[in-house]
């Protein structure tokens, strides 16, 4: 089903804790299957993921899967965005620090459950969809059930 046509138009950005949430519940496939745009991630949010698989998370060999096979595309900051991360908070994620440039700079959304960058990405006008509103229309729209939102949100019952 193809939908969120006026999400991202340039395209989107993944956080790596997006895409262990969707691999973890083994629904990568909706993030292509429902995305018109093109879908991407950052060298640092690869480099996140293979971190996590060398720790023992098996699931994000998929995510990594996507990857290699093209679903997900490597997009690769310039010296402007590597300019532009000095100047983000120490807190950000090397994932973090590559993907919010690069969403100001093409006019790209970034999507994440970090609420530091969600903030960020509020106050300079920057394209960003928290986790939750994601899956709050993923939801609505009846291609996740209530369980598997909750599932994701790690807010067990």
């Amino acid at each position: 089903m193809q939908l969120l046509t006026s999400l991202g138009r340039n395209g989107i950005i993944f956080d790596t804790n997006i895409l262990s949430k969707f691999a973890k519940v083994g629904y990568l496939d909706l993030l292509v299957t429902t995305f018109t745009v093109p879908l991407y991630v950052t060298p640092g949010i690869k480099y996140e993921l293979k971190r996590g698989l060398n720790k023992g998370v098996k699931y994000l060999a998929d995510a990594l899967l996507m990857i290699e096979s093209n679903q997900f595309k490597i997009l690769t900051p310039n010296d402007d965005d590597r300019q532009y991360m000095t100047t983000l908070p120490g807190k950000f994620k090397l994932g973090e620090l590559e993907s919010v440039p690069l969403c100001y700079r093409l006019s790209m959304t970034f999507i994440t459950d970090d609420r530091k960058v969600i903030n960020h990405c509020q106050r300079n006008k920057i394209g960003c969809i928290p986790l939750e509103h994601l899956l709050a229309l993923f939801q609505h729209t009846n291609l996740l059930t209530s369980v598997e939102v909750v599932i994701m949100l790690d807010k067990y019952p």
